[in-house]
């Protein structure tokens, strides 16, 4: 009993989407194209991309990242989602550098504005790792293995 709810405790862990929550975050733009992102790509100043403060750093690249303008300038209450690709090492922990286009749908166009108050949620799943140990298990235990 108690391995089969620890079982379906891994199971539905392996499943789910973890997120870092922040609030009254800053956010400001640069541009991607110019060089080699830390997680290893290049990318268009066009792309819904960011680069994360360095404290969740390397293990964000790649995740999704969901951006709410809560300010007081163009574009309030505007949502976007982006995806990780560098690091902003000039970022406070609440703070994301976003792509110049990324900040223009954030903030309607206004790049003018520079930056913008943010809250933000960075998605992690969990590794794949945990699926393949799970189904190593099942399998042992359909072939009477106690181990």
């Amino acid at each position: 009993m108690k391995s089969a709810l620890i079982l379906s405790l891994v199971t539905l862990l392996s499943t789910t989407s973890l997120a870092q929550k922040s609030t009254g975050g800053r956010a400001t733009f640069y541009s991607p194209s110019v060089g080699l992102g830390s997680c290893g790509e290049t990318h268009a100043d066009s792309d819904l991309v960011v680069a994360a403060p360095s404290n969740m750093m390397p293990g964000a690249c790649g995740k999704t990242v969901m951006i709410t303008n809560t300010g007081t300038g163009n574009g309030v209450g505007n949502t976007i989602s982006a995806e990780v690709v560098d690091t902003c090492t000039g970022c406070g922990e609440s703070d994301l550098d976003l792509s110049t286009g990324a900040f223009e749908q954030l903030t309607n166009g206004d790049l003018g504005a520079g930056v913008a108050t943010i809250d933000s949620q960075v998605y992690f799943r969990l590794d794949g790792s945990i699926n393949r140990i799970l189904r190593i298990a099942r399998l042992r235990r359909k072939a009477g293995h106690r181990k």
